[in-house]
């Protein structure tokens, strides 16, 4: 419900439920000084009225009417007397509170004349003796008074002793006049209460006017721009803000605050793009942050670069993009995307900082790598790495080693393989298989060197080419069955048909053959104990195969063949063997590789990358092929696909962040002790909502300050006692200051005229020298006096003016 009625009014109607309290103008005869809930207003005192609804205060009646008028009716609540004018015949001399007029004087009896005076409603004839004597015979002169100090020399004229003066010279004289005494004998004046001086026209305001005159006892008329009891409160008349009156209608500001009212704030550095709000706080247009609003906003971040105008970025060298996200790359990546400046990220199967080439896990050992995992084979050379030589004509019995190039099985040779070996020979036969022959018709034998002859050739007998026996020595006939020594036994005797029983160290059919004990197995027994081996063989027994080029790594098995040792092949054995090849180098040793430039490995198919490739494999000389989330040379150049703003990629999808950001892409930043009514646009700094302000946003911001008070909430100023207002730039006296103003709390500043602590006093300055103050500056005359101070005698005075 409604908190008061002003001044001037009254509850007529109380707050109920449905309706609020109704304020009413106070009834004529009746006023309201205060803002209250009162339900009815003051009823004016008995010698106060008022004749208006609606007013602060009561009139006084009126008490004294000039002369030629005269008081008529009462004084009432609603209502003051009024002064009514004598009627024809009647007058009143006198000013003052008669209710009638006195009748003229019409006639006199002699000696008496009636005066020169005619009658008018201010005076009246008189019957006297000519103007100014007495007496029986009118001769004596007439001082209307006794000349006190003085005598008495002429009508109404009194010769007034030195210092006196008056009618009846006892008004002693001072000069100047006793403004505000008594003159109380000659150049004496008795002062009242309150003033001083020779002439008492001095007020005394006993703790003085500092900035201004004592114009009353205990009054001081202030200058301007000062009040208060001593006119030492300097007045401010537009009010300090922010600041304190120091002197007349001078502020001296708070700190961080200017202007002739206090209500500048002054920003020690300017707000470049903002307003200032309040000491050292800006207030930023749109899209503007910082202390001094100099700092861009860019709403989605510069992840890359710097915000150098609103939502403006300037990337870093190798970045693009309207948030500096997106990196450059001077050349495309082929088969990949560009993750960082000059980095690219290749597909998988793809190599080379522009993942332009392809890449094959195994290498193209004939060929070259067209696409990941593709070869390309010389024209002569196939298979998934190009390491199967190309026959154009089929090796039958053996594998390419080679580009047309066959290698033969065991038992095998020719251009294909396709002709069998029989290391013996076919004399009548032809090879058609390793070792095998088939004999033409009349021929048998492993070399079909044996003839075929009907019925056989007994006893070691040869059946010769034209099919007739050639008997063994010592036999003969058809068959050679018949047993003949034809040679004789030389070294021995003949037990047999061509048998000898031989000697000691002999033997053979006729003992001419000399016997070796072990054997000679490849070769002749030519004297007892002595071998001649054949050609291909060496020994004693003839059992040592000769190899002329030796079997470097390996033994002669056959004359001029070389069985390997493990590990060895070739005609002599000096051929090292590795299984599994040497893809990339040559075989320098058993089972040991000599790999190529930029390879190694058992079998030299490892790459060599030198550097290594810290998080991913090398996959051919110098080249790395990265895990997923790694890139660079080395593979140890971690992505972030996001990119990592304000920070850098420590691991793949991880930033680690630099001081004052956060976030996945390091993109958020921090403010330490928070924006609370606002949001962290850059480290550090907050941008503050409308309405606040301060480092930390937690600072309400109220435009133009809250001079005596302290801003709340935005754009709410809650006041310090004795202040109001919506920027508490208000005073508030709780006294009513009628005629003047609240310029401080509790201290009233008066218009021209009035005085006192509620400025309800009104005074006359200079004092109404004949007269009574009536009102502010405004005196009353009594009688003759005239003038603005009643301090002038009416020129058609007739007897003078006197105070009385």
């Amino acid at each position: 419900c409604l908190g008061a009625c002003g001044t001037a009014k009254y509850v007529s109607q109380a707050c109920t439920t449905t309706s609020d309290a109704v304020c009413t103008d106070c009834q004529p005869g009746t006023f309201q000084n205060t803002s209250s809930l009162a339900s009815i207003c003051v009823a004016c005192p008995p010698d106060r009225y008022q004749s208006q609804s609606g007013q602060t205060s009561c009139l006084p009646c009126l008490a004294v009417c000039p002369i030629g008028s005269f008081v008529s009716g009462s004084c009432t609540s609603t209502s003051s007397p009024t002064c009514s004018v004598c009627a024809s015949g009647t007058y009143q001399d006198v000013a003052g509170g008669q209710t009638e007029c006195k009748g003229c004087i019409e006639s006199c009896t002699s000696p008496f004349v009636l005066s020169l005076t005619p009658c008018t409603i201010c005076e009246t004839p008189t019957c006297m003796c000519p103007p100014g004597w007495s007496g029986p015979t009118c001769s004596e002169p007439l001082c209307r008074d006794s000349c006190v100090n003085g005598n008495c020399t002429s009508p109404n004229s009194c010769f007034c002793n030195s210092g006196w003066s008056g009618a009846t010279c006892n008004t002693p004289i001072c000069s100047p006049a006793c403004v505000n005494g008594e003159c109380t004998a000659p150049l004496t004046c008795a002062c009242k209460a309150g003033w001083a001086g020779t002439a008492c026209s001095k007020a005394i305001c006993s703790s003085g006017c500092v900035n201004g005159l004592c114009t009353a006892p205990e009054a001081c008329t202030c200058a301007p721009g000062w009040s208060g009891p001593d006119c030492s409160l300097p007045v401010c008349a537009g009010g300090c803000g922010n600041g304190v009156c120091k002197s007349a209608n001078v502020c001296e500001c708070k700190p961080g605050w200017t202007g002739s009212d206090c209500l500048t704030p002054v920003c020690s550095s300017p707000c470049e793009n903002g307003a200032c709000v309040a000491p050292n706080m800006c207030v930023c247009n749109q899209q503007w942050t910082g202390d001094t609003c100099a700092t861009p906003i860019c709403t989605r971040g510069c992840l890359n670069g710097e915000c150098s105008a609103p939502e403006t970025c300037s990337c870093t060298k190798g970045w693009t993009g309207a948030t500096c996200a997106t990196p450059l790359c001077s050349s495309p990546c082929s088969q990949g995307t560009c993750t960082a400046p000059e980095t690219c990220s290749c597909n998988k199967g793809w190599m080379d900082d522009t993942c332009s080439t392809p890449l094959c896990s195994t290498p193209c050992i004939h060929g070259s790598c067209t696409a990941p995992d593709t070869c390309t084979c010389l024209s002569t050379w196939r298979g998934p790495t190009c390491s199967s030589p190309i026959c154009s004509t089929a090796c039958i019995n053996g594998i390419c080693s080679a580009p047309n190039a066959c290698l033969c099985n065991s038992g095998w040779t020719g251009p294909t393989c396709a002709t069998p070996l029989c290391s013996a020979g076919c004399e009548n036969g032809v090879c058609t298989a390793p070792n095998t022959c088939v004999c033409t018709s009349g021929w048998t034998g492993f070399t079909c060197a044996t003839a075929l002859c009907v019925g056989g050739c007994l006893n070691n007998g040869v059946c010769s080419s034209s099919g007739v026996c050639v008997c063994a020595r010592g036999w003969s006939g058809p068959t050679c069955s018949s047993p003949t020594c034809s040679a004789g036994c030389v070294n021995g005797e003949c037990t047999a048909p061509n048998t000898c029983a031989c000697k000691n160290g002999w033997s053979g059919v006729d003992c001419t053959a000399p016997v070796c004990t072990n054997g000679c197995v490849n070769g002749v027994c030519s004297s007892p104990g002595s071998c001649a081996c054949h050609s291909g063989w060496t020994g004693s027994a003839c059992l040592t195969p000769v190899c002329p080029n030796g079997c470097g790594n390996g033994v002669c098995s056959s004359p001029g063949s070389c069985s390997c040792a493990s590990g060895w092949s070739g005609l002599t054995c000096s051929s090292p063997v590795c299984g599994g090849g040497c893809g990339n180098g040559a075989c320098t040793a058993p089972g040991v590789c000599t790999c190529s430039s930029g390879w190694t490995g058992s079998r030299c198919e490892t790459p060599v990358c030198t550097r290594g490739c810290g998080n991913g494999f090398c996959s051919s000389p110098g080249a790395c092929t990265c895990n997923s989330g790694w890139s660079g040379a080395e593979c140890n150049t971690p992505i972030c696909n996001a990119g990592c703003g304000n920070g850098r990629c420590v691991s793949p999808g991880t930033c680690a962040c630099d001081s004052g950001w956060s976030g996945t892409s390091c993109n958020t930043p921090l403010c330490s002790s928070g924006c609370g009514n606002g949001y962290c646009s850059s480290p550090g700094v907050c941008t503050c909502n409308s309405g606040w302000g301060g480092k930390q946003c937690d600072a309400a911001v109220c435009i133009g300050g809250c001079g005596n008070g302290r801003c709340s909430s935005p754009g709410v100023c809650t006041c310090d006692s004795g202040w109001g207002g919506s920027k508490c730039d208000t005073a508030i006296c709780n006294k009513s200051c009628g005629h003047g103003s609240c310029s401080a709390p509790d201290v009233c500043t008066c218009n021209s005229g009035w005085m006192g602590d509620e400025c309800s006093i009104y005074f006359c300055s200079p004092e109404c020298y004949g007269g009574e103050c009536v009102g502010p500056q405004t005196c009353r005359c009594y009688g003759d006096w005239a003038g603005p101070a009643c301090d002038r005698c009416n020129s058609r005075a007739t007897w003078g003016c006197y105070l009385v």
